[in-house]
């Protein structure tokens, strides 16, 4: 039976303790989204269509999520892919071939 050692008496025990991490949670006001497309022109400035804007708040704070198109190479890695993935279905399986 292996003696354990007490971190008060023993330095080198208490560098063994396990880390505990501080968890800090922040409560975030309430989002509403606003969603819509705009054309990308390499500028530093994104354009809000109008009727966009008229759904803003006139004033305060707003988080921005930008998303973009793939490119045409991720789309054909997906598809490759998923013909893979149904190439190794059994024939029970067939009935969600026609599900896309």
């Amino acid at each position: 039976m292996t003696k354990r050692r007490s971190a008060r008496r023993d330095p080198e025990a208490a560098k063994q303790k396990s880390v505990v991490h501080k968890l800090t949670i922040t409560k975030l006001p309430r989002m509403n989204a606003v969603e819509f497309t705009t054309s990308l022109t390499g500028g530093n400035a994104l354009a809000i269509p109008p009727d966009a804007v008229e759904r803003l708040p006139k004033g305060g704070r707003a988080r921005v999520i930008v998303l973009t198109e793939e490119k045409d190479g991720d789309a054909t890695w997906q598809r490759a892919a998923y013909e893979q993935f149904l190439r190794d279905d059994p024939p029970e399986d067939s009935v969600y071939d026609r599900v896309r």
